[in-house]
């Protein structure tokens, strides 16, 4: 855990190797900076309400208007507001029943921990995936929408919009780069389901009572998944049994088990040595 006072050089030079880093501010108790992967840096404050229970408040992203300076003086005024009784996490999700669904993006990538269906952290390389598909599709057709008005007509136009290009274009990546958007129904899947999840953020922080996603009937993933029968989980064992240089460890085929069945037949991803074909099993 990195505390010091907070400055401009110590947050440029903040760096991610894929964790979560931050630095806390020997200030104002509770106060830092935070940054995951690739992501932008992000001010917090880390506060207990008098019943014990604890909260994290995102201030913003550095950079304009967010500055240290700035975001200092915001966790002091937030402080302020924790002393006076008032809980600032929810006083701020009264206050945002203008907010843009640009902006409830950037919150729900703000997040210190997203969860995934499963309970666990989503990993850095999802969020990033995330990003991208907020920053290249969601922004671009729904940015400018109010979060509070937005309904299953709106997403469904999304959906077929990011399905028929739309969103297709080439975007520069840094100095050098370019990223070739392409759109088609599979992203435009995926991205729905994105969409979702934020509009379920919303919900739990009170901007919107239900989520418009829900509903919405979207393009089938082009992915063809099956369970493996009783005879081909046997073949499986089998083959891990019989082999003689012991390559195929049990974390192997426990991935086995979960990759995709297509109609060639079952091929491992996570090994080169077991391969089944169809007429093997």
């Amino acid at each position: 855990m990195l505390r010091m006072k907070l400055s401009k050089r110590a947050v440029d030079a903040l760096q991610s190797d894929g964790e979560e880093a931050r630095i806390w501010d020997i200030d104002i108790s509770g106060f830092g900076v935070r940054c995951r992967g690739g992501g932008g840096k992000y001010y917090f404050l880390k506060y207990r309400l008098s019943n014990g229970q604890q909260r994290w408040a995102t201030i913003g992203r550095h950079g304009s208007p967010w500055t240290v300076e700035t975001a200092r003086k915001e966790a002091r005024r937030l402080l302020g507001q924790i002393v006076d009784g008032e809980d600032p996490v929810e006083t701020k999700g009264i206050e945002r029943a203008d907010l843009t669904v640009s902006q409830l993006c950037d919150l729900y990538l703000a997040q210190p921990i997203i969860i995934t269906n499963r309970g666990t952290a989503k990993k850095a390389s999802s969020l990033e995936i995330d990003r991208s598909n907020i920053e290249r599709h969601i922004k671009p057709l729904l940015g400018r929408l109010a979060v509070a008005t937005v309904d299953r007509t709106d997403v469904e136009r999304f959906m077929h919009g990011v399905a028929e290009g739309k969103t297709a274009g080439r975007i520069k990546t840094g100095r050098y780069g370019l990223a070739r958007v392409k759109g088609g129904k599979g992203t435009a899947t995926r991205t729905v389901g994105l969409l979702g999840a934020i509009f379920t953020y919303a919900v739990r922080q009170g901007v919107r009572t239900d989520n418009p996603v829900h509903g919405v009937v979207r393009y089938a993933d082009g992915r063809r998944e099956r369970r493996l029968s009783d005879d081909e989980y046997a073949a499986l064992g089998a083959a891990v049994r019989e082999d003689p240089n012991k390559q195929v460890h049990l974390a192997d085929t426990h991935q086995l088990t979960k990759q995709v069945v297509r109609k060639e037949g079952f091929v491992s991803q996570s090994t080169s040595t077991l391969t089944f074909n169809r007429a093997e099993i």
